[in-house]
């Protein structure tokens, strides 16, 4: 595994490690927020690929009770799957060209 592909699995096992807090445990997931405030990284990543991931489900489940073909259903899991990150990225690109233009700074790593 490359460093980057380690790091955003670590950010998942920290996304879901801080789920499972927050619902068993508020007051020590807070405490631990007060203490080593998550980066946008780990919160962005884990969020976009579960809503993504969700939305493309739908699609697949929506095609399948339309009466498509499960060769077409899957068809339409992966092109809204792909389509929403490319969404995503392009949003992001065009967000970090205007900040850029203004003076500004983004970056997943910042802040």
């Amino acid at each position: 595994m490359t460093t980057e592909t380690t790091t955003k699995v670590n950010e998942l096992g920290r996304f879901i490690a801080r789920t499972t807090k927050l619902v068993l445990k508020p007051q020590a997931f807070w405490q631990d927020v007060r203490e080593r405030p998550p980066t946008v990284a780990e919160v962005v990543w884990p969020h976009m690929v579960i809503l993504v991931g969700a939305r493309a489900l739908a699609n697949l489940l929506g095609a399948l009770f339309a009466g498509q073909s499960f060769g077409t259903a899957i068809g339409t899991f992966f092109t809204a799957f792909i389509s929403c990150f490319a969404a995503v990225w392009i949003f992001a690109f065009a967000a970090t060209t205007i900040a850029s233009a203004k003076g500004g700074k983004l970056g997943l790593n910042d802040g």
